[in-house]
């Protein structure tokens, strides 16, 4: 439970700070969880943010300033 309201939260944190031309929420919601899930598998249960960026970028989304 407690690692379900980690990932809530954390995904709640970086809504609105990414931009990627012509993808609406949903799109969003799933290359979120996707990044999320491979930051965290690779770093022990810690979410990896550097990777999570690295993934989200890869994904065509780019951070808002």
């Amino acid at each position: 439970m407690r690692l379900f309201l980690v990932f809530l939260l954390a995904g709640c944190a970086v809504v609105g700070k990414w931009d990627k031309p012509g993808a609406g929420k949903q799109e969003f919601y799933t290359d979120d969880n996707l990044c999320q899930a491979q930051a965290v598998s690779s770093h022990r249960g810690a979410v990896d943010w550097a990777e999570y960026e690295s993934c989200m970028i890869a994904k065509g989304w780019r951070k808002r300033s």
